[in-house]
């Protein structure tokens, strides 16, 4: 009868830890490689070379995260996913919607704080951008080159913004026109 209370014991005490193990498992996110995420060019050269994608859109909706289990800080090392509307491939194919996968910290550090340049977060809806993508790991999900490298927003005149000390000047200023022009001189 011990035996049998035992038994029936240590089959709960298993299903319960599977139980758990599986819910631990299921928010963690699936195999993240930072490092890629991270990686920065040498070069212009190279930011065309390396992007399967090259776009010109605008990030939309909402960004979903999936938490780690690292901190960053004072912060929470996360993942985010955020869509962006295609209006204009220059380079490769791509669907009408991708979705960009960002490492960021949470909370969100001020602007200021060197941790962006290495774990930029989301970028800024409402803006236009020309990005240079490498696929990830599915087809619709796509990762920026460089972290900042390969993110060059449009200002109010449609021309291209090399973020300071993190973008290439040969992308800066230059019209959507201008950008595959001198995209198509670097890939030959």
């Amino acid at each position: 009868m011990m035996s049998r209370y035992v038994a029936c014991l240590l089959t709960i005490v298993w299903l319960l830890t599977n139980l758990v193990i599986g819910a631990v498992a299921a928010q963690q996110p699936a195999n993240v490689d930072l490092d890629k995420l991270t990686a920065k060019v040498p070069d212009a050269q190279a930011l065309v070379r390396q992007a399967d994608l090259i776009v010109y859109g605008t990030p939309t909706g909402e960004p979903k995260q999936d938490s780690t289990d690292q901190k960053v800080n004072e912060g929470q090392l996360v993942i985010f996913y955020q869509n962006f509307d295609v209006k204009q491939v220059i380079h490769g194919q791509s669907s009408h919607i991708v979705e960009i996968v960002r490492p960021g910290v949470e909370p969100l550090p001020p602007p200021e704080d060197p941790i962006n340049l290495v774990y930029p977060g989301p970028l800024a809806d409402s803006v236009d951008y020309v990005l240079f993508l490498k696929q990830y790991n599915t087809t619709r999900h796509y990762y920026v080159i460089g972290v900042w490298q390969g993110v060059y927003p449009l200002d109010p005149q449609g021309r291209t913004i090399a973020l300071l000390e993190e973008g290439f000047p040969t992308f800066h200023g230059l019209t959507l026109e201008e950008m595959k022009r001198k995209i198509n001189q670097l890939q030959s």
